[in-house]
């Protein structure tokens, strides 16, 4: 078989391999064994299969077995679609997984002993507890940022709530404070 020939046929057969799948997709959504593990996919994940609305990934997801879904831009949707989202997953009897209540990954906002700071965590929690009302959460994540690495050398400043570079130490104290105080 000549080189011409091996590409032609094996294209074919990729073609035809694809409309058998795509569908026998077709014909078992809805059909899936629920997983015994509450596996939770985020948002988008099912994008491409089921649209831009988060209302049908959700149920795109239940009806291919999953029975938990994750949201981490859950404090970024508006009030009645967090609302709604809660209610379908009501419906569907699913669980909403984690959300991201609180991240902060550049400036290190519970290592820093700062009221500005410490007040601009825990008014992001007090939020994220009246979400976790709306969707039915039972928990939610919180990144507490990134350590203060400011230095001499690096002409960043790390540190724009104030205070000044603290040893390890300190700073892990000072995370832990501030989620004591979140709880």
């Amino acid at each position: 078989m000549n080189r011409r020939q091996f590409i032609k046929s094996g294209s074919i057969a990729a073609a035809a391999s694809a409309v058998i799948n795509t569908a026998s997709a077709a014909s078992h959504a809805g059909k899936a064994k629920p997983f015994k593990l509450k596996y939770a996919p985020h948002q988008n994940h099912f994008k491409l299969h089921a649209g831009d609305d988060i209302i049908d990934q959700i149920k795109f997801a239940h009806d291919h077995g999953f029975r938990a879904s994750e949201d981490n831009r859950m404090p970024t949707r508006p009030v009645a679609e967090q609302e709604k989202i809660g209610k379908t997953l009501d419906d569907l009897g699913m669980e909403m997984g984690v959300f991201v209540a609180y991240g902060n990954f550049t400036e290190p906002t519970f290592a820093v002993k700062s009221e500005d700071a410490q007040a601009d965590v825990l008014q992001k929690i007090r939020e994220a507890v009246d979400i976790a009302k709306r969707v039915n959460a039972k928990c939610f994540t919180v990144v507490p940022g990134s350590v203060d690495q400011q230095s001499a050398t690096s002409g960043k400043d790390w540190n724009r709530y104030g205070g000044s570079r603290l040893s390890e130490g300190y700073q892990t104290a000072n995370v832990i404070e501030l989620l004591r105080r979140c709880s």
